[in-house]
């Protein structure tokens, strides 16, 4: 014979609160107050908030800009052309992707401070041999363009 370790329910059991049911067990030992984790962490860096991605593509045309006034616009008229591109055929998969060999990622976008952060800025990610982006938001997009002056 095989016994149940489910107590049968019965109506007086199932009409009582849990509290009731086990009021004959042992109630655990209250646990001492710790040092709360903000005070334990207190000394380590606090990361800044995620800035919008708009705000991001602010800074990295201001970092661009810093660049002399040449170097700046051929980075930002490359940015232009990969962010247009997108724009209006954001499903081609050949605008979804700059190779880091491209002739003119080398020359106008990988050594502009800045170019490759509003890239990053609009959705692109760093792969080992490329920069894709995923999702297009063409309204983030557009916000973009209309930030650079040219």
């Amino acid at each position: 014979m095989t016994t149940s370790l489910i107590a049968p329910q019965t109506a007086a059991t199932e009409s009582a609160s849990i509290t009731e049911i086990h009021k004959d067990l042992p109630m655990p030992e209250p646990v001492p107050p710790q040092v709360p984790i903000v005070e334990a962490h207190k000394d380590l860096p606090v990361p800044a908030p995620e800035m919008p991605p708009v705000e991001k593509a602010k800074a990295a045309i201001a970092d661009i800009l810093t660049s002399s006034e040449d170097i700046a616009k051929k980075a930002l008229k490359a940015l232009q052309l990969y962010l247009n591109n997108l724009c209006k055929e954001p499903k081609n998969p050949k605008f979804k992707k700059v190779l880091k060999t491209m002739p003119m990622f080398k020359n106008d976008i990988e050594k502009v401070k800045g170019a490759i952060d509003l890239m990053l800025a609009v959705g692109f990610k760093v792969k080992a041999t490329m920069i894709e982006i995923e999702e297009v938001d063409i309204g983030l997009i557009k916000s973009v363009l209309d930030l650079i002056h040219i």
